[in-house]
């Protein structure tokens, strides 16, 4: 990953703000600093701290548009998905083609849905964990709000959202990614190279009617990590200003089996056996510690004082517990829940993998003292301290991770994402590719080829609208007339449009339902080969519906037996002729329906 100041687009893709770009399926993310929204200026794009998420998965095979990520897409004619295809739940009453809104939040909340369409998280939200307090909107379960939720792939949490069934789902986002569908990691059963943290948690509680200041510290065996992965050091870490009772001895209050501990040692005092700064991570062979001071660890802190538990060998299984206790003072007095929270419990286990934890937020009146490798502390990175752990394959002279099981070894093609930035939210100036538009418009609004926008209400665009190419969903009023010549257009409901609305060319669209067109409608000469077919389903059209000389299939309201395009109400009539591959049925037309519409009324 290189982080670099400036990503420049290429030169047909210019005029815009790129965050990252990342190759699908192979090495490689390069991240600029508008990510972290700096510089910031009145020009300047909003930070977006979800891109390196983003662009990671992108390396492990994901892509804007691949196992639910991106609009709603129908399925196959089975009424299946196939892999890489599917959706989310909840899925729409009538779910339309390119639909990204309230109606089908689950597009808005994923993670990898291109970034001009799905919801940011604050950096407030992301960071919440952390923080003394948690603002209200983080909270918020609905990830169309801008909280810390909408960071998600499939399957999406419940509530609000449910389990889908393999129909809807048949590969998740998680499994692809997990399963080394892009050669990057590789299942545990194969080459090991991706192992589950394992859970390990240490209460703490202060001692009644023991010595002053005691502090039981209670462990249980790790769970959920590799098969047979045991917990082989613990070390405490104390705040500054606190310290452990010289004349008070590390004391065993109960435990599974006899001799689960090795030997306990402190670190500074030079008579209890003294730790290196360092000890926490870097020990050699005989788990001695070296290469004093090269490391910044909790033990390094300036004035910290540490107790370090090494646990007879293999170390302590899943099956093993054990509770001690040791005296710890603040500026001589015995300490308090209030001060304990601040101290640092770092695990190491046998896999050579550490991590370091808090004991919670501070102050801990009514807290229960509770430390968990799954929450590590955010300032404290987790490391690899065994030097016989194999991180990575065997060397390969080709410049990439092999596509798994290509003989000889071949690198998947490089494909990259994230390089256009009207695929990208947050864009700066008044024109289309800034996303998200609404408020009045005053004039003709054109959107160019490569741009995207989204008109939301309130929304008023005083003028004609035509739509070259790009993506435009509109949910606001047009006073003049809709030109598509090309792109994609979702045209929801309530939007209206005061004038003539004619689609043609290599235009893919989604009229409805809900939408109104004060003029016609004229949807003419689509080639072959588009991306999605045409629709126009519980819109009201006040002139004439015209559909003639189409390739590409285009939908006029729903045949028998489909539950997903409600009829139309045409004030004029339905006319349709010369059109290759035409549906529709449960419309209604008051001036009649005439050539290959007339079986389309109810």
């Amino acid at each position: 990953m290189f982080f670099v100041n400036t990503l420049v687009p290429p030169t047909q893709q210019s005029g815009g703000t790129l965050y990252g770009l990342g190759w699908i399926g192979n090495n490689g993310v390069a991240i600029s600093q508008n990510t972290f929204g700096y510089p910031r200026s009145r020009t300047s794009p909003p930070p977006r701290p979800d891109t390196i998420a983003h662009e990671l998965l992108h390396n492990l095979g994901l892509d804007h548009t691949t196992f639910a990520a991106g609009s709603w897409t129908p399925p196959s004619t089975s009424g299946v998905y196939l892999a890489p295809g599917g959706v989310a739940p909840p899925i729409p009453a009538n779910p339309l083609a390119g639909e990204c809104d309230p109606s089908y939040p689950a597009c808005n909340g994923n993670l990898m849905t291109t970034g001009s369409l799905r919801t940011e998280p604050t950096l407030q939200c992301v960071l919440a964990g952390f923080s003394e307090t948690t603002p209200p909107a983080c909270t918020a379960t609905v990830p169309t709000l801008l909280n810390g939720l909408a960071d998600q792939v499939t399957p999406l949490p419940s509530p609000p959202y449910q389990q889908a069934s393999t129909a809807q789902l048949p590969v998740s986002q998680q499994t692809q990614a997990l399963s080394g569908g892009s050669g990057l990691l590789f299942p545990i059963s194969t080459l090991g190279f991706l192992n589950p943290i394992p859970h390990e948690t240490t209460q703490a509680r202060i001692e009644t009617g023991g010595s002053a200041g005691s502090i039981v510290f209670d462990l249980s065996g790790p769970t959920g990590g590799e098969p047979r992965e045991t917990l082989v050091g613990w070390i405490l870490t104390l705040p500054g200003g606190q310290t452990f009772a010289e004349h008070n001895r590390f004391h065993i209050v109960s435990q599974s089996r006899r001799d689960l501990v090795q030997y306990v040692s402190y670190y500074p005092n030079a008579a209890d056996n003294p730790l290196v700064k360092d000890i926490a991570y870097d020990l050699d062979a005989n788990d001695k510690p070296k290469n004093s001071g090269a490391t910044r660890t909790p033990c390094a802190v300036e004035g910290a004082e540490c107790l370090a538990v090494r646990f007879q060998p293999p170390g302590l299984e899943a099956q093993d517990s054990i509770s001690f206790s040791k005296s710890i003072l603040t500026s001589g007095a015995p300490i308090t829940n209030d001060d304990l929270c601040e101290a640092k419990i770092t695990y190491i286990f046998s896999d050579g993998y550490t991590t370091t934890s808090n004991f919670g937020r501070c102050p801990a009146t009514s807290l229960s003292l509770i430390s968990s490798s799954w929450r590590p502390d955010p300032t404290v990175p987790p490391r690899i301290v065994h030097t016989n752990v194999l991180l990575a394959q065997a060397s390969t002279t080709l410049p990439c991770t092999p596509v798994p099981g290509s003989n000889p070894p071949v690198c998947s093609p490089l494909t990259l994402a994230d390089a256009n930035p009207s695929e990208e939210g947050g864009q700066p100036g008044n024109s289309c590719s800034s996303g998200n538009r609404s408020g009045i418009i005053q004039g003709n609004m054109t959107v160019s080829p490569g741009q995207y926008c989204r008109f939301t209400r309130p929304c008023d665009i005083q003028g004609n609208l035509t739509i070259n190419g790009g993506s435009v969903f509109l949910d606001c009023t047009v006073e003049g007339t809709l030109t598509e010549n090309g792109g994609l257009l979702v045209l929801a409901g309530p939007a209206s449009v005061g004038g003539d609305v004619q689609i043609s060319k290599a235009s893919s669209f989604t009229l409805g339902p809900g939408a109104a067109l004060l003029g016609n409608l004229v949807i003419q000469n689509l080639p072959a080969g588009l991306p999605q077919p045409g629709a126009v389903c519980g819109s009201k059209v006040q002139g004439n519906l015209v559909v003639k000389s189409n390739i590409s299939p285009v939908e006029i309201g729903e045949p028998t037996g489909q539950q997903n395009c409600p009829g139309n109400t045409v004030s004029g009539s339905l006319q349709c002729t010369n059109n290759s591959a035409l549906t529709g049925g449960s419309n209604i037309a008051q001036g009649g329906a005439q050539g290959q519409c007339a079986t389309f009324l109810r």
